[in-house]
């Protein structure tokens, strides 16, 4: 029922990502208005569920208040007591992709102009740590206790770890800028564009992830504190 824009792999929505849109809490609370405008409390509803295990189904609840989490089976139940149809789930999807994909494709967009800009952007904390929704990184036994920024990703484009050479035409590479996978398993994959197409897409990473892992887990804190920036990249490209 639920459609991710293919924009972004679902896998983009992980603990590597800093950014402030959230698709599975944006989600439950859009659920959670309709449960409130038809005036029913959870212990309500769980007397809607098929079945007879009713405090099981308040256990799920529970974990979807709490934690939001639930249940696909229990969910798809739950948007039915609701009313909530597949259009709505749709339009909401689309609603929410168009503006978490905002910073994105105004990163592609103007793309020479902010590398350009890098060593000044390397050289303020409040530029440096800036994040946008669909950066980010997961690989299996590889953790960081900060995210993918802005400031290091340039970095990796300079260096060239970030970067699929394109052998028949060398002035379009593709730039990463989400990449996941595993050493052991094989499975590695990213989402990236390319300066000809100028849009952003899916792939396997057919070569592995080494590169990535090892610029990501090699990769040191600068001498300021990573903190979230309180800046867009909107802000910051309509400031240049």
């Amino acid at each position: 029922m639920i459609n991710l824009n293919p924009f972004i792999n679902k896998r983009t929505l992980n603990t590597a990502n800093a950014s402030k849109f959230n698709y599975k809490k944006e989600l439950f609370d859009f659920v959670d208005r309709k449960r409130k405008e038809l005036n029913l409390s959870y212990r309500d509803i769980a007397y809607m569920f098929p079945g007879n295990n009713k405090n099981k189904i308040i256990n799920e609840f529970m974990k979807f208040q709490s934690y939001e989490r639930m249940n696909k089976f229990y969910f798809n139940d739950l948007l039915k007591i609701l009313h909530i149809n597949s259009e709505e789930i749709n339009a909401f999807t689309d609603d929410f992709y168009r503006r978490a994909n905002e910073d994105l494709l105004l990163f592609i967009k103007y793309f020479e102009l902010i590398f350009n800009c890098r060593k000044k952007i390397w050289s303020k904390p409040e530029l440096s740590n800036i994040t946008f929704f669909g950066m980010g990184f997961s690989y299996a036994y590889i953790s960081r206790n900060f995210p993918l920024t802005l400031g290091e990703l340039l970095y990796h484009y300079e260096t060239k770890n970030f970067v699929i050479e394109n052998q028949e035409e060398p002035e379009y590479p593709t730039y990463i800028y989400y990449s996941c996978g595993s050493m052991l398993s094989g499975s590695n994959s990213y989402n990236g564009f390319n300066l000809k197409t100028r849009k952003p897409f899916y792939d396997r990473l057919s070569y592995g992830c080494g590169d990535q892992l090892v610029a990501i887990s090699n990769y040191k804190k600068p001498n300021f504190p990573i903190i979230p920036s309180d800046l867009s990249l909107k802000q910051f490209i309509n400031a240049l």
